[in-house]
């Protein structure tokens, strides 16, 4: 009986979830791709550790070589992750930079009331420094 309760309230709390926007699955594309980089570079690690060992105990110029190109594949995952740390940085700063920038609040207009209606009607003749300066 139990068992069949906590099924019904898991699946209650399963449907009450919000659905998935596309902020969240830029943030956990982030952190997938962000999870992969360092599990290469941890790898990566490991392997230049016993490359190192094998090329050093060999003396043999392929295991350098390999060693050698091994260290340039984990400096370009190293400059992968950063460059994956910026863009999501440039993401969110967009993502919340417009926003608060462009809001418009308390709007004036100083005009007659007849400008007003012409505007409101969609007539071109807008409203100038020279217009309001002559019926003053």
């Amino acid at each position: 009986m139990q068992d069949k309760l906590f099924k019904m309230n898991k699946d209650i709390i399963t449907t009450l979830k919000k659905p998935a926007t596309s902020e969240d699955k830029v943030n956990d594309d982030f952190e997938l791709a962000r999870q992969n980089l360092h599990d290469i570079i941890s790898a990566g690690t490991q392997a230049l550790d016993k490359l190192m060992q094998l090329a050093n105990q060999s003396q043999n110029a392929r295991y350098y070589e390999v060693l050698a190109t091994t260290m340039s594949t984990m400096i370009n995952a190293n400059k992968d992750l950063l460059s994956l740390q910026k863009q999501i940085r440039e993401i969110n700063k967009n993502n919340d930079g417009p926003s608060t920038l462009n809001q418009t609040q308390n709007n004036l207009y100083i005009g007659t009331t007849q400008e007003l209606l012409a505007l409101l009607k969609g007539k071109t003749n807008e409203p100038t420094e020279e217009n309001n300066e002559e019926s003053t």
